[in-house]
Parts: structure tokens; sequence; C-alpha cells
């Protein structure tokens, strides 16, 4: 058995700082070594659900925003802040499941987002029509 002391442990932090080569190749060793790849994975499927997310966030936001009420600009902002909030919940809850349950990665990164998508098309076309 030809081991490193480094490898005796695992960091899950350590996936964050690679580039995206060396994160499949690092995802390629650790599944040969038999160790758990979800981490790994949710790390490579958030490089590209957290930009989408901000533009669904903002389409949320602009919606929300955009209604003028007598009772001013707080209640929107409020909303807002709640529906950005929500999401990072929501984004960590399926996450965490994904880990400790075993949901499917692509679907526990990716669910937020098209949840949160549908609510912004229901929210931009209601500001659209009133």
């Amino acid at each position: 058995m030809s081991f490193n002391i480094i490898d005796l442990g695992q960091r899950s932090e350590i996936t964050y700082a690679m580039t995206t080569p060396e994160l499949i190749k690092y995802r390629a060793k650790e599944e040969n070594k038999g160790n758990s790849i979800a981490q790994i994975d949710i790390s490579r499927h958030e490089r590209t659900a957290y930009p989408f997310a901000a533009y669904i966030l903002t389409v949320i936001g602009i919606s929300v925003a955009s209604r003028k009420s007598r009772e001013g600009v707080g209640k929107n902002l409020v909303i807002g802040l709640c529906c950005g909030l929500v999401y990072v919940f929501f984004m960590k809850m399926t996450t965490v499941a994904a880990v400790n349950i075993g949901w499917n990665t692509i679907l526990a990164v990716w669910f937020p987002n098209i949840f949160f998508s549908i609510v912004a098309i229901f929210l931009f076309y209601k500001r659209i029509i009133s």
C-alpha cells in the first residue's frame, strides 16, 4: 500500500480553490481511492449554478422592486431580501441532503435554480400584466 500522510485525511473545502481541470483530476483520484465524491461533484456543479442564480434573483428583484405602492419601498425591499435568504437556505438544504442522504448531486444543486426560475417567470409576467 503506497500512500502519503496527506491521503489519510480529506478536506472538502480544498475543492473550492481548485480550477475545474484540477477538480476533475482530484475527483478521479478520490473515486479510485474509494472516497465519497459527493462534495466534489457539488463543488463542480455549483460553479455553473451560482451564476444562473444571480440572473434569476436579479429578475425576481426587478419584478418586486418595480412595483409602486403607497407604503414606500420598505415592503418591496423586505420581499426581495427574503427571496434571497430563502434561496440560500434552499441551496444549502439541498446540498446537505445530497451529501448526507444521497440525493443526485446535479438535482440537488440545480433544483433551487429551477424552482426560483419558475417563481421569477411568474413574478415577471405578473408584473408585465398589471
